[in-house]
Order: structure tokens, then C-alpha cells, then sequence
């Protein structure tokens, strides 16, 4: 059909529901009975069964432990700018890849993320003492937590969506608030958001984008620019200073 050839043994299924035991019937294909998987990768993020991201923050923050610890054995004679420098270029990026679309909301999964970040700032300021308060490393860093950062890119992401700067067809997801007594003193940038009963849509991107969305300022969800947008995020009070 494709005039191409499949090799089914490197193919499988992946059965996507929120039920405990979903159905499931055997597929086959080109004379092989697929297996059935519970997660697969996917450009970069493993997509689960369950609609869940557990298992691919399980393998971020594995890879980015290893990254970490290649990095304290190699470097630690290096000054605090050389390794700041490497954890932002070799470790955070791995930490961040793709997280408008996994951003958890699980505290289990927020703190294992967090955990990379705290080992690296008492690596990049060369502190191990029990007693140390790695929160006071961070603040003396100007390193936001990574909750905030993927909450700000989520952000940013809505509104590149909002002003045509990406590939997404807004007119597909969003849609103006009414203007009603009930949502009179939002700003005129606000976006409809339907409410939603299941946590597996109403905490994925859209939803809970939106609603953050809608607190913000009018001054800073009508940004002139994406730049603009970004600084005057970074610059709101209920944000930590901007990680560098």
C-alpha cells in the first residue's frame, strides 16, 4: 500500500484508557500477533496507557541523574561558572524537554524533578554540608524552582498559540471568554475554559493553561511581543526571580 515493508517484530500496541482492565483484542500484523505495551516513546516523551506521565519522568530524572553524576566526577575541580554553565546546557534541558506537554501536578513527581536541581546547586556551589540550606543556594544561584519554569513555558507556549507564532491553529482550542457578570474584571484577553470532571483532561495542557491564563494582568497577557510577554512574566510578584 505505502510500498514499503513493516517489520512487525519491532511494532507494538499501545491501548490507550483511563479504565482499570480496558479490553483488549489481539491484532495482527503482516502474519504476527502484536505484544501489548504499557508505555512507548514517542519524539521524546513516553506516552503511558493510563494518559499518565509517571514513567516518563521516572526516565528523565534518570537521565538526568546520570548526566549530573558524569558531571561531578569530570568537573568538580572547575569553577562555580563552569559548572553552573553545564548543568543549564547538559542537565536542565533534559529536565525540561517537552514539559508543556507532561508538567506534573503529582507532588511525588514534582519533588523527584526538583531533587536533580537541588543535588546540582550544592554541585555548582560546592557545598555538601548536612546542614546546608540548599534553598538559600538556589536564592544566591537566581535559580527558579522547575515548577515555575514549566509553568511560565506553559505560559509562553499559550501565547505564541494566541498570536500565530507556532504551528497550531488556535481556532481549533481556544475561544474568548464572554463577557459576563461573572467574569466581569477579567482582562479582554481571557480564554474560555469549559469546566472539566477528569483529572487526566482537566490538568492536561489546555485546561490548566488556561485558568492560569486568565489570572494573569491584562498588561501582561496583552505583551506586544513574545519577548515582552516573557520579561513581564518573570517580573510578577507571585514569581521567584528569573533563573538565569
Amino acid at each position: 500500500m505505502w510500498q514499503m515493508s513493516f517489520n512487525p517484530s519491532k511494532c507494538s500496541i499501545l491501548q490507550v484508557s483511563t479504565k482499570r482492565d480496558p479490553p483488549s483484542k489481539p491484532i495482527i500484523f503482516c502474519g504476527q500477533e502484536l505484544d501489548q505495551v504499557k508505555s512507548h516513546p514517542y519524539l521524546g516523551a513516553e506516552l503511558e496507557s493510563s494518559m499518565k506521565w509517571k514513567e516518563h519522568i521516572r526516565k528523565v530524572t534518570t537521565k538526568a541523574s546520570r548526566v549530573l553524576g558524569f558531571l561531578q566526577r569530570n568537573i568538580w575541580f572547575c569553577s562555580k561558572k563552569v559548572k553552573i554553565a553545564a548543568y543549564k546546557t547538559l542537565v536542565r534541558p533534559v529536565l525540561e524537554y517537552a514539559s508543556c506537554v507532561w508538567d506534573p501536578h503529582v507532588k511525588k513527581n514534582i519533588n523527584s524533578l526538583e531533587r536533580i536541581q537541588r543535588r546540582a546547586a550544592r554541585f555548582c556551589v560546592h557545598n555538601f554540608k548536612r546542614d546546608a540550606s540548599v534553598t538559600s543556594m538556589l536564592e544566591h544561584l537566581e535559580w527558579s524552582t522547575l515548577e515555575d519554569r514549566r509553568k511560565n513555558s506553559r505560559l509562553t507556549m499559550l501565547y505564541k498559540i494566541l498570536n500565530g507564532l507556532v504551528g497550531i491553529d488556535k481556532t481549533n482550542y481556544l475561544e474568548a471568554a464572554e463577557q459576563t457578570i461573572s467574569t466581569r474584571g477579567k482582562h479582554k484577553h481571557s480564554l474560555r475554559n469549559d469546566f472539566i470532571k477528569k483529572d487526566v483532561h482537566r490538568l492536561s495542557f489546555f485546561p490548566r493553561t488556561l485558568r492560569e491564563w486568565n489570572e494573569l494582568p491584562k498588561e501582561v497577557a496583552g505583551a506586544p511581543s513574545n519577548d515582552a510577554f516573557k520579561q513581564q512574566l518573570q517580573a510578577l510578584p507571585i514569581h521567584p526571580k528569573a533563573a538565569r
